[in-house]
């Protein structure tokens, strides 16, 4: 099993101590966040700012990074897993995009993430399903004044 990375908006707190305790149906079924998105597509850390980059570009606004970006840890399992805050810049920018906007933004996103590596990388409807969740996720977190968190885990 490789890297996944999770995103969920809600209260950061309550977030983090699901994802200590490894209560993940807790925060995946809304009983502990308003919603989910999974972007584990067998990419690691490093191509999730080759996303922030998509994502600038179609929503025309300056590069936020999303890692450099992080506020504050909330929740860890032992060195297998953290969850972090999402800078609300990175929030904002990725909700103005439509949710027609995904598949292009996957695209790019993949595209980019293959030109770092060095190869070519088919993109798939699973990159354009979790754009998209990503996409509302942004929305819904903004409209409910709510923390964004991504999370990794091994």
């Amino acid at each position: 099993m490789g890297l996944s990375i999770e995103f969920y908006a809600g209260d950061a707190t309550r977030i983090g101590a699901a994802f200590t305790a490894v209560a993940f149906d807790e925060i995946r079924d809304g009983r502990k966040s308003i919603a989910y998105a999974d972007l584990s597509l067998h990419l690691g850390m490093e191509d999730i700012d080759l996303l922030s980059a998509a994502v600038a570009d179609r929503a025309r606004q300056p590069l936020i990074s999303l890692l450099d970006g992080l506020r504050a840890n909330v929740g860890r399992i032992d060195e297998e897993g953290s969850a972090d805050v999402v800078d609300p810049a990175w929030v904002a920018m990725t909700s103005t995009l439509e949710m027609a906007d995904a598949p292009a933004v996957a695209a790019d996103w993949i595209r980019r993430v293959g030109e770092s590596r060095g190869e070519t990388i088919e993109i798939t409807d699973d990159a354009a399903i979790a754009v998209g969740q990503l996409v509302s996720l942004c929305k819904k977190a903004v409209l409910a004044n709510a923390d964004v968190v991504i999370v990794w885990y091994l």
